[in-house]
């Protein structure tokens, strides 16, 4: 007998957070499961506190198991919000996003048994995770909406050379200027997409900006001199698979993790200086020159091929004995897909 899943999420008051709201309502569905949102807490009361010890009552009899998707760390105080806390769940399943920031989980909650397992996206995030939690840990990397993508954004003329997305090293900062040095090398460049009214709105721009260009200009955290990421661990970010789904390749800094390597083929990077825009700039118009139609092609078909959160949900699928009937339909129409696109 297949299990049934409730799907939990913490909700943010800020924006930025698009792309994992867009992953729990596509998991929701692809599971036929019921979508739970609990507040996000700014602080912890004593009575959480004294919470944190009582160990979670399992419903072996119910034949329901919980998916807990969280952007951050600090949002596993969502395992003391209803209805993880009085919900009696077979397994308790967690997906942290942003599981670089290992030193932010919760002391109260780091080793608790309230979790049965957990996925985190980089493999060298593991260990971290593992010193916590044993041998409960595994990896789910980032992906991207690759079956949405070519299917409403599939044809499409590439007249932009190189797109600006997301934050970028001071030099690439200012568009007005990167578009004057790109125009004098015969590049035709533009700056990011608009944001939109609402997160979707934001997300179906930069869509259609991904359509329409060769390249995506996008650097690593530990060059692009943000004060909000990582000081020390890189990381891949949603711009990065979203562009290859678009058929678009990534010039910048790489960031260096296996995980990272695995999920960008080297066809669909290559080094940008960070530092001198002039010299940049040149090696984006040396890589345009060996630029074609196949390339975008080979692009989409890898994103459509490895990196769809279809083939991320399988996993969960599977490890949870769900047998989700759509899911699979989906992923045969990704197969369907992939027939048409050349390969790199």
């Amino acid at each position: 007998m297949s299990a049934s899943l409730d799907v939990i999420t913490v909700g943010n008051a800020t924006r930025g957070w698009g792309p994992i709201d867009h992953l729990t309502t596509l998991t929701a569905k692809l599971f036929t499961a019921k979508l739970i949102t609990v507040p996000a807490r700014q602080s912890v009361s004593q009575f959480f506190w004294a919470k944190v010890g009582v160990p979670r009552k399992k419903g072996h009899a119910t034949g329901k198991n919980a998916l807990l998707i969280v952007g951050v760390p600090g949002q596993l105080f969502a395992l003391l919000e209803d209805p993880l806390w009085l919900g009696r769940y077979e397994q308790v399943a967690v997906w942290v996003i942003d599981s670089f920031w290992n030193e932010r989980i919760p002391k109260a909650l780091r080793g608790t048994r309230r979790i049965d397992w957990i996925w985190v996206t980089d493999s060298n995030d593991v260990p971290d995770w593992k010193s916590h939690f044993g041998n409960r840990v595994g990896v789910l990397p980032w992906g991207t909406d690759a079956l949405r993508i070519n299917t409403e954004y599939s044809v499409a003329s590439k007249h932009i050379d190189l797109l600006r997305v997301g934050r970028q090293p001071l030099e690439y900062d200012d568009d007005v200027l990167t578009l004057s040095d790109a125009s004098q090398l015969g590049i035709n460049f533009a700056g990011r997409p608009a944001f939109g009214s609402d997160e979707s709105e934001s997300q179906r721009n930069l869509y259609r900006a991904l359509a329409t260009t060769k390249s995506v200009l996008a650097f690593s955290n530990l060059v692009d001199g943000s004060t909000y990421t990582h000081h020390s661990k890189e990381y891949v970010t949603g711009r990065w698979l979203d562009a290859l789904a678009g058929g678009a390749a990534i010039g910048g800094a790489f960031p260096s993790t296996e995980t990272s390597r695995s999920l960008v083929p080297q066809a669909g990077r290559f080094v940008v200086d960070p530092h001198d825009r002039s010299r940049g700039l040149s090696e984006v118009r040396s890589w345009l020159q060996s630029w074609n139609e196949d390339t975008a092609s080979a692009l989409r078909k890898h994103a459509v091929d490895h990196l769809d959160w279809r083939y991320r949900l399988a996993s969960i699928d599977a490890h949870l004995e769900i047998g989700s009937r759509q899911l699979k339909d989906e992923i045969q129409q990704l197969e369907q897909i992939s027939s048409r696109l050349g390969g790199l």
